[in-house]
């Protein structure tokens, strides 16, 4: 008597805990659950094939020269779409923005520098997580593609340029994991690199222009609407 009231407890518990998400729990009765399992998995990631997010992260650089002026991290905060082109790959677009301060070498006088990335590129990705009766599921990306920066640096000192522009042609690369809790809403946790060497012109007299990649590397999450 008391196994066959444990056994009813077991049967009924899952249904219990998914009680919150009805409309995955009401399409997945304990006879359907063979099917959801026999899916293949990537089947489980339609819903995911297109969405935009809002991503904020912490930022560095990765050049010597960069980090001797900017030599702390800053803020980095991204707004990103990607549309399914197949059950493994999407199109990625993203435009960034990113501010950091430091000081001039010599002088230890103000400076400050602002970028505006913007990038396309290819994500594959593949599903690593799919709970059978509900929307609870993870999958990994993948994304590489040109990105094209737009800087400015403003200075404070006397011996260069008060304010520089420059803008051309980089690369990145991101890999992630997106995390999906919601019919429309997931999650984000990423890595990204960058790349792009600028050349910035002085006019001063005592200054000479200067070649430097303005690319780093960012981590951070965001969180996003699935359409």
């Amino acid at each position: 008597m008391r196994a066959k009231y444990f056994a009813s407890i077991l049967y009924y518990l899952p249904w219990i805990l998914l009680a919150n998400e009805p409309a995955y729990t009401t399409a997945c009765s304990p006879k359907k659950i063979s099917h959801y399992i026999s899916v293949a998995p990537e089947d489980f990631f339609d819903h995911l094939n297109n969405y935009v997010e809002a991503k904020a992260g912490y930022f560095f650089f990765t050049s010597s020269n960069m980090r001797h002026v900017y030599d702390n991290g800053g803020a980095d905060a991204q707004v990103s779409g990607a549309w399914g082109c197949s059950h493994w790959l999407r199109l990625y677009g993203s435009v960034e923005y990113l501010q950091k301060s430091g000081h001039s070498l010599n002088g230890h006088q103000h400076s400050s520098i602002w970028e505006l990335p913007l990038s396309l590129g290819l994500q594959p990705f593949v599903s690593l997580y799919s709970h059978p009766c509900s929307c609870k599921k993870v999958s990994g990306y993948f994304t590489l593609g040109p990105r094209y920066f737009i800087a400015h640096i403003h200075n404070r000192s006397d011996y260069v340029d008060h304010s520089l522009n420059q803008n051309g042609l980089g690369g990145f690369a991101n890999l992630g994991l997106l995390f999906s809790f919601n019919p429309h809403w997931i999650a984000d946790l990423f890595g990204e690199y960058s790349y792009c060497k600028l050349h910035f012109h002085s006019s001063h007299y005592a200054a000479q222009g200067h070649s430097v990649d303005v690319g780093g590397l960012t981590f951070g999450g965001g969180l996003g609407y699935v359409f």
